[in-house]
């Protein structure tokens, strides 16, 4: 079976519907068939029908970052002038 709707509401009249009952002031939270619409809509006060096969639209793609290197180019960094790497020698001879 190919269900199409998801219908969330309350019974306003009993019913049966696919072996399931249904009772006056009962909630009903279910997933129903394109042709069993009608005759819950009749029976029911529905809250929300929520359409199961909704096509959605397509994730937009992950853009990317136009400053980025071409490949195989080396990314230079800049030069420490700290002084840190330089090697001192404070050894007395």
């Amino acid at each position: 079976m190919d269900y199409r709707y998801r219908v969330k509401g309350c019974a306003e009249k009993a019913f049966i519907l696919r072996g399931a009952h249904f009772r006056i002031g009962g909630t009903i939270d279910t997933v129903i068939l394109e042709s069993e619409l009608a005759f819950v809509k009749e029976r029911c006060r529905l809250d929300k029908v929520e359409d199961l096969q909704v096509k959605t639209a397509p994730s937009q793609p992950i853009p990317t970052n136009s400053s980025t290197k071409p490949k195989g180019v080396k990314n230079e960094l800049p030069k420490s002038t700290s002084g840190a790497n330089k090697v001192t020698s404070n050894a007395k001879v």
